[in-house]
């Protein structure tokens, strides 16, 4: 998901009052030119803020980037119903959806974070606690930065180890000084056999050390504060940490108070019950623990990461309870043998790629509350033969059911408005479908390759059919296309075979670009 500018969270905050939710008692302190006081940086902006009715001041951080590429701890922390205390300091809050923002001619919500007020140097510091533990290494990092006499990158004031090539070999000590280890700083380095992790360190990234096959062990130095999702994913060496801020217990790796597992090194159990006091599963946690086959949730646990139970291949089932309300995107992609998985009965999106190549799934209910699926969300789920799409979900993603070969059923409710393109492309076994009323674009791809496609209805809304479309719809031998629809791309009806006076008809109206 992309996040707002910085001019359009100050044109937001300018009319805090409706555009704020749980906070819309506070306004925005003025500068001289009537503007709302803020400070931006690379990943964020705050506004002071006033409480008129205590006279209480307060710093408001809106994000420029998703708070999940700074750290799991915005996701471990957040709450559709209450505010809830941030592991980062005892007086930050963070709060989901609570600004809403007109960015990209929509309006949406965004989450923001809350802190008391102290003075002009509090604020600063607010702004850069996000900073100095990004973990994110940005182009114009890499364009500018330092290359060590082994090909390491750093940033050009030496704070951060960016990118390690992949030839790196042998024995390599990080420069003293450096406190960030970037996302994959390390992925693939085949041939590193030692790494030594000085104590200036204080945070490292996800996936830093992914594919360092030859990486023997590592030790978490103790000045490690953050650790952004697991950077231990698909390394099998032998992990020590010195750090008082993690736990490291019968080979999970665990945040301070057991709360969020971070890293699940046991590759080889089939089966594991996930503590009850855990609360978040994050990024990555159990990625590419490739004999894990049967796995228990508590139901203590609210969010679970962005590839949590990526290439979990063995893992057959599963059930989510209903205190998960936020599932990251490529969750459970590919679990290859998962066939049945019971969603909890409160999370507003399937995110994107969630269940991406999850060939076997063939059981599962989409509960109520889901408004959004996602791009790509069930894409090559090649065993999904039937679903059933709630009253609710307004938009239908990207790619979102393309390859899901076996998928014949579906049944879109009046509530969508949109269906990205490609949605279905490859359901090569679907027969029939009916565009809600809602929806005024058929886009490029979305029914290319849906071979047994024999009859769709095609509401009066529909302004726009795209390019391929339709194409190598071989079994669609009819269709009637209303007169709203202005415009028909280009093969949009390639390889569908039409009786000659219908395709004459569309030539006349659309031009004979839509069967070339």
């Amino acid at each position: 998901m992309k996040y707002p500018k910085i001019s359009e969270y100050v044109k937001a905050i300018q009319n805090a009052g409706a555009n704020l939710g749980r906070l819309a008692h506070l306004s925005p302190v003025l500068d001289d030119h009537e503007e709302p006081y803020h400070m931006s940086g690379d990943s964020s902006v705050v506004f002071k803020m006033q409480d008129k009715s205590t006279g209480n001041f307060y710093v408001l951080k809106c994000f420029t980037i998703d708070p999940k590429e700074l750290s799991d701890v915005h996701l471990q922390n957040a709450d559709e119903q209450n505010m809830t205390e941030s592991s980062n300091s005892s007086s930050v809050k963070f709060l989901e959806k609570e600004l809403l923002v007109y960015s990209r001619k929509k309006e949406k919500k965004y989450p923001v974070e809350l802190m008391e007020w102290v003075d002009e140097e509090s604020m600063g510091a607010f702004l850069a606690a996000d900073e100095e533990l990004l973990t994110v290494a940005t182009d114009e990092e890499l364009n500018e930065a330092i290359i060590d006499e082994f090909g390491v990158k750093y940033r050009k004031d030496g704070r951060k180890l960016l990118e390690a090539p992949h030839e790196l070999d042998g024995s390599y000590s990080i420069r003293k000084g450096t406190k960030i280890i970037c996302d994959m700083a390390f992925y693939d380095c085949k041939s590193l056999s030692s790494l030594v992790i000085p104590d200036s360190v204080i945070g490292i990234g996800y996936g830093a050390f992914e594919g360092c096959s030859s990486l023997r062990s590592l030790v978490i130095p103790d000045s490690v504060t953050n650790l952004n999702g697991n950077p231990f994913c698909k390394w099998d060496g032998e992990l020590k940490c010195l750090s008082p801020y993690f736990i490291y217990d019968n080979k999970v790796l665990f945040d301070k108070d057991k709360s969020t597992i971070i890293s699940f090194r046991d590759k080889d159990t089939t089966s594991y019950v996930i503590p009850d006091r855990v609360s978040g599963i994050g990024s990555g946690a159990f990625y590419d623990c490739k004999f894990l086959e049967s796995l228990i949730i508590p139901d203590s646990v609210t969010y679970i990461g962005y590839y949590a139970f990526g290439g979990c291949k063995s893992l057959k089932s599963l059930v989510l309870p209903d205190s998960v309300t936020s599932i990251g995107a490529w969750a459970f992609s590919q679990c290859i043998l998962l066939s049945c998985v019971v969603l909890p009965d409160n999370i507003a999106r399937i995110e994107d790629n969630v269940f991406d190549c999850c060939a076997s799934l063939n059981d599962i209910v989409l509960p109520d509350s889901v408004t959004r699926i996602g791009n790509a969300a069930f894409s090559y789920c090649s065993s999904l033969s039937n679903i059933v799409i709630p009253n609710g979900v307004t938009s239908i993603g990207t790619w979102a059911f393309s390859g899901c070969s076996s998928l014949s059923n579906i049944i879109l409710p009046d509530s969508v408005t949109r269906i990205g393109n490609a949605a279905f492309v490859g359901c090569s076994s679907l027969k029939s479908i009916v565009i809600p009323n809602g929806v005024t674009r058929i886009g490029t791809w979305t029914f290319l390759y849906c071979c047994s496609l024999s009859n769709i209805v095609i509401p009066d809304s529909v302004t726009r059919i795209g390019s391929i479309a339709f194409q190598f719809c071989y079994s669609l031998s009819t269709i009637s296309i209303p007169d709203s629809v202005t415009r028909i791309g280009g093969r949009a009806f390639h390889d569908c075979y039409f009786p000659n006076d219908l395709k004459q008809e569309l030539i006349s109206r659309f031009g004979e670009k839509i069967f070339e």
